[in-house]
């Protein structure tokens, strides 16, 4: 054991940074049974001294330090353990790599050819949907102009990757907003970002028509952003995207989930709707940012689908 040795400026690949809020300056180092360097550090040393292909360690933090603790080293090209072990529900939809709590983040962007891949799986599965249901399309709109005066769509602009805007459309399932609505509501999100109470969606519920209520149980009013994901402005599977309302309220932490594209459906609106506060939302979709897989897309997709069945989470 070398537990006291010096570490070079620059820690070499393969070595394993356990980041502590306790460790005093100057980092210690131990040699585990197989040779590797395991070295204690406080988390400005393994930012600056960690080196791609080294994993950093992190302890328990809340959601929005062990965002700002990842993300310098993810951009590094450090892999990065997250300890959500006090976040069962967060760690539920990352999948089944889940150890001890602890949940591995990979740097960069996957492979272009998974890229490629899923981006054709995207334009494929929206352009058969839309046709598949087309006719399911047009009984929701004739039943939504039916049920109250108002417009058939629900179009707004939303805030998607990189912080960059698009319309987005649903169908409407609430009679139309005043603007005393839109300024209560923005004031009711402010409120819950500060107090990270459970949930993040608020919900008019006095607004919300017959059909309305139907056809939002069962997510029948998100069809039309299939439109979204054939033009590339969503993906199936990534965060949710946000109001420009929401996203102004929203610390900057949170904004580092947007890094990749907007999805119809994410891990939040599979497994932790109404089971998560806004934080642990947030956390929860910057996590699958850094673990999206073709395979874990299509695991999340068929949840999505039992609880679009069912109208609720399961």
């Amino acid at each position: 054991m070398n537990a006291g040795a010096a570490v070079a400026p620059h820690g070499g690949p393969g070595r394993l940074w356990f980041v502590t809020p306790s460790c005093r300056p100057g980092p210690a180092v131990a040699t585990s049974p197989r040779g590797r360097a395991v070295c204690f550090v406080s988390l400005p040393e393994a930012i600056t001294r960690a080196a791609p292909g080294d994993l950093a360690v992190l302890p328990p933090l809340s959601p929005g330090q062990t965002v700002e603790s990842a993300a310098p080293l993810l951009e590094r090209g450090v892999r990065v353990a997250v300890d959500l072990s006090g976040y069962p529900e967060v760690a539920r939809p990352l999948g089944p790599a889940v150890r001890g709590g602890r949940v591995l983040l990979s740097p960069g962007p996957p492979p272009w050819t998974q890229r490629a891949a899923m981006r054709a799986r995207d334009a494929a599965a929206a352009l058969l949907a839309l046709t598949a249901l087309s006719p399911l399309l047009a009984a929701i709109a004739i039943a939504v102009k039916r049920s109250s005066p108002g417009p058939v769509f629900f179009s707004t602009t939303v805030i998607g990757k990189d912080g960059r805007p698009f319309l987005w459309r649903k169908f409407r399932s609430m009679r139309p907003a005043r603007a005393e609505d839109d300024a209560r509501r923005a004031e009711q999100y402010r409120a819950l970002v500060e107090t990270g109470v459970s949930g993040g969606k608020l919900i008019d519920a006095e607004r919300i028509t017959p059909v309305g209520r139907f056809i939002r149980r069962h997510s029948l009013d998100e069809l039309p952003q299939l439109w979204n994901v054939l033009r590339g402005e969503m993906t199936l599977i990534g965060p949710r995207p946000c109001l420009p309302y929401e996203y102004a309220a929203q610390p900057a932490w949170q904004h580092r989930r947007y890094r990749v594209t907007p999805g119809l459906s994410g891990p939040w609106q599979a497994y932790g709707r109404g089971r998560v506060s806004v934080d642990e939302m947030a956390l929860m979709d910057y996590c699958y940012g850094y673990r999206k897989t073709f395979a874990s897309d299509l695991r999340l997709i068929l949840h999505t689908l039992r609880a679009v069945v069912w109208g609720e989470n399961v």
